[in-house]
Protein backbone atom coordinates (compact mmCIF):
# COMPACT_ATOMS: atom_id res chain seq x y z
CA UNK A 1 0.00 0.00 0.00
CA UNK A 2 1.53 3.49 -0.89
CA UNK A 3 1.22 5.79 1.88
CA UNK A 4 -1.67 7.80 2.56
CA UNK A 5 -2.36 10.39 4.71
CA UNK A 6 -5.92 10.17 7.10
CA UNK A 7 -7.51 13.49 7.34
CA UNK A 8 -10.47 13.66 10.00
CA UNK A 9 -12.72 16.97 9.34
CA UNK A 10 -15.65 18.48 10.56
CA UNK A 11 -18.29 18.09 7.44
CA UNK A 12 -19.53 21.14 7.41
CA UNK A 13 -16.30 22.75 7.00
CA UNK A 14 -15.34 20.82 4.16
CA UNK A 15 -14.57 22.94 1.07
CA UNK A 16 -16.27 22.73 -2.00
CA UNK A 17 -13.52 21.08 -3.98
CA UNK A 18 -13.31 18.55 -0.93
CA UNK A 19 -17.15 17.66 -1.60
CA UNK A 20 -16.67 17.38 -4.99
CA UNK A 21 -14.01 14.75 -5.05
CA UNK A 22 -16.09 12.79 -2.67
CA UNK A 23 -18.81 12.90 -5.06
CA UNK A 24 -17.25 11.87 -7.84
CA UNK A 25 -16.14 8.18 -5.48
CA UNK A 26 -19.74 8.27 -4.15
CA UNK A 27 -21.12 8.26 -8.03
CA UNK A 28 -19.49 5.10 -8.69
CA UNK A 29 -19.62 3.27 -5.60
CA UNK A 30 -23.26 3.76 -4.62
CA UNK A 31 -24.53 4.32 -8.31
CA UNK A 32 -26.97 0.95 -8.04
CA UNK A 33 -27.32 1.18 -4.14
CA UNK A 34 -30.65 -0.17 -3.04
CA UNK A 35 -31.12 2.44 -0.44
CA UNK A 36 -31.58 5.53 -2.70
CA UNK A 37 -35.00 5.69 -1.55
CA UNK A 38 -34.37 6.39 2.07
CA UNK A 39 -33.34 10.26 4.01
CA UNK A 40 -29.90 9.79 5.52
CA UNK A 41 -28.67 11.93 8.02
CA UNK A 42 -25.51 14.57 7.27
CA UNK A 43 -22.73 13.24 8.54
CA UNK A 44 -20.72 15.00 11.62
CA UNK A 45 -17.44 14.33 10.60
CA UNK A 46 -15.51 12.87 6.73
CA UNK A 47 -12.48 10.71 7.39
CA UNK A 48 -10.38 11.04 4.63
CA UNK A 49 -6.95 9.46 3.01
CA UNK A 50 -5.12 11.54 0.82
CA UNK A 51 -2.16 11.35 -1.26
CA UNK A 52 -1.19 14.59 -1.98
CA UNK A 53 -4.60 16.33 -3.32
CA UNK A 54 -5.95 12.72 -4.27
CA UNK A 55 -8.75 11.44 -2.47
CA UNK A 56 -7.95 7.99 -1.96
CA UNK A 57 -11.03 6.44 0.39
CA UNK A 58 -13.49 8.55 2.29
CA UNK A 59 -15.72 7.90 5.61
CA UNK A 60 -18.80 9.59 6.54
CA UNK A 61 -18.63 9.50 10.74
CA UNK A 62 -21.60 10.35 12.84
CA UNK A 63 -22.06 10.87 16.48
CA UNK A 64 -25.51 10.61 17.96
CA UNK A 65 -27.09 10.04 21.28
CA UNK A 66 -29.22 6.88 20.73
CA UNK A 67 -30.44 3.58 22.77
CA UNK A 68 -29.71 0.39 23.05
CA UNK A 69 -32.16 -1.88 25.03
CA UNK A 70 -33.80 1.34 26.03
CA UNK A 71 -31.03 2.94 27.72
CA UNK A 72 -29.51 6.05 26.61
CA UNK A 73 -26.36 5.38 24.57
CA UNK A 74 -23.61 7.32 22.53
CA UNK A 75 -23.83 5.37 19.10
CA UNK A 76 -21.20 6.76 16.77
CA UNK A 77 -21.60 5.14 12.87
CA UNK A 78 -19.99 5.20 9.26
CA UNK A 79 -21.70 5.73 6.27
CA UNK A 80 -20.67 6.05 2.92
CA UNK A 81 -17.59 3.94 2.98
CA UNK A 82 -15.58 3.76 -0.38
CA UNK A 83 -13.03 4.09 -2.67
CA UNK A 84 -11.33 5.00 -5.66
CA UNK A 85 -12.14 2.48 -8.08
CA UNK A 86 -8.45 2.84 -9.36
CA UNK A 87 -7.20 2.36 -5.57
CA UNK A 88 -9.36 -0.33 -4.23
CA UNK A 89 -7.76 -3.53 -2.98
CA UNK A 90 -4.64 -1.39 -2.00
CA UNK A 91 -6.09 -1.40 1.94
CA UNK A 92 -7.06 2.26 1.95
CA UNK A 93 -10.84 1.07 3.14
CA UNK A 94 -9.27 -0.92 6.06
CA UNK A 95 -7.35 1.73 6.91
CA UNK A 96 -10.00 3.99 7.14
CA UNK A 97 -12.05 1.81 9.09
CA UNK A 98 -9.46 1.03 12.02
CA UNK A 99 -9.08 4.69 12.23
CA UNK A 100 -12.82 5.49 12.42
CA UNK A 101 -12.73 2.97 15.08
CA UNK A 102 -10.27 4.70 16.98
CA UNK A 103 -11.98 7.82 16.90
CA UNK A 104 -15.31 5.89 17.88
CA UNK A 105 -14.47 4.31 21.23
CA UNK A 106 -11.05 6.70 22.08
CA UNK A 107 -11.75 9.84 21.34
CA UNK A 108 -15.88 9.72 21.34
CA UNK A 109 -16.31 7.01 24.14
CA UNK A 110 -18.75 5.27 22.11
CA UNK A 111 -21.03 2.81 23.78
CA UNK A 112 -21.66 0.86 19.77
CA UNK A 113 -20.35 1.78 16.50
CA UNK A 114 -23.37 1.20 13.93
CA UNK A 115 -23.65 0.90 10.47
CA UNK A 116 -26.12 -0.13 7.82
CA UNK A 117 -24.63 -2.01 4.78
CA UNK A 118 -25.65 -4.77 1.88
CA UNK A 119 -24.75 -8.53 2.40
CA UNK A 120 -21.54 -7.87 -0.07
CA UNK A 121 -19.67 -6.21 2.63
CA UNK A 122 -20.22 -7.83 5.55
CA UNK A 123 -17.22 -9.69 5.03
CA UNK A 124 -15.30 -7.24 5.03
CA UNK A 125 -16.41 -5.32 7.94
CA UNK A 126 -15.87 -8.76 9.93
CA UNK A 127 -12.73 -8.95 9.43
CA UNK A 128 -12.44 -5.29 11.35
CA UNK A 129 -14.85 -6.98 14.17
CA UNK A 130 -18.37 -5.71 13.25
CA UNK A 131 -20.61 -8.07 14.26
CA UNK A 132 -24.62 -8.73 12.64
CA UNK A 133 -27.52 -7.19 14.52
CA UNK A 134 -30.63 -8.77 13.60
CA UNK A 135 -32.21 -6.67 16.19
CA UNK A 136 -34.66 -4.24 15.18
CA UNK A 137 -33.48 -0.86 14.53
CA UNK A 138 -35.99 2.16 15.24
CA UNK A 139 -34.49 5.24 12.35
CA UNK A 140 -36.68 8.02 11.70
CA UNK A 141 -37.90 9.50 8.08
CA UNK A 142 -40.18 11.90 6.92
CA UNK A 143 -43.14 9.64 7.43
CA UNK A 144 -42.24 9.01 11.20
CA UNK A 145 -40.30 6.96 12.93
CA UNK A 146 -39.27 2.93 11.34
CA UNK A 147 -37.86 -0.45 11.76
CA UNK A 148 -35.14 -0.69 9.55
CA UNK A 149 -35.77 -3.27 7.16
CA UNK A 150 -32.49 -5.28 6.71
CA UNK A 151 -29.67 -6.51 9.16
CA UNK A 152 -26.98 -4.29 10.09
CA UNK A 153 -23.45 -4.49 11.67
CA UNK A 154 -22.42 -3.34 15.24
CA UNK A 155 -18.84 -2.66 16.30
CA UNK A 156 -18.02 -2.95 20.47
CA UNK A 157 -15.55 -1.73 22.66
CA UNK A 158 -12.81 -4.56 22.97
CA UNK A 159 -13.98 -7.16 21.43
CA UNK A 160 -16.94 -7.44 22.90
CA UNK A 161 -19.73 -9.86 21.92
CA UNK A 162 -23.15 -8.30 20.68
CA UNK A 163 -26.50 -8.83 22.77
CA UNK A 164 -28.70 -8.19 20.37
CA UNK A 165 -30.74 -5.33 22.02
CA UNK A 166 -32.61 -3.25 20.39
CA UNK A 167 -31.41 -0.01 18.98
CA UNK A 168 -33.05 3.11 18.77
CA UNK A 169 -31.00 5.75 16.33
CA UNK A 170 -33.34 8.42 17.36
CA UNK A 171 -32.64 10.13 13.71
CA UNK A 172 -32.25 9.62 10.43
CA UNK A 173 -30.09 6.19 9.61
CA UNK A 174 -26.67 6.64 8.50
Amino acid sequence: MTTAEVRTRPFAALSAREHHDIDIIDDVAFANHPYHHYSWATPDYHIGLWRADELLSSIFFFVRAGTIGGRAATICGLGGVMTSPAQRGRGYASQAVRHARDLMFDQHHADLGFIVCTPEVYSFYTQHGWQLNSAPVTVQQPAGAMIWPDPTMVLLPDGEIWSQQPIDLCGLPW
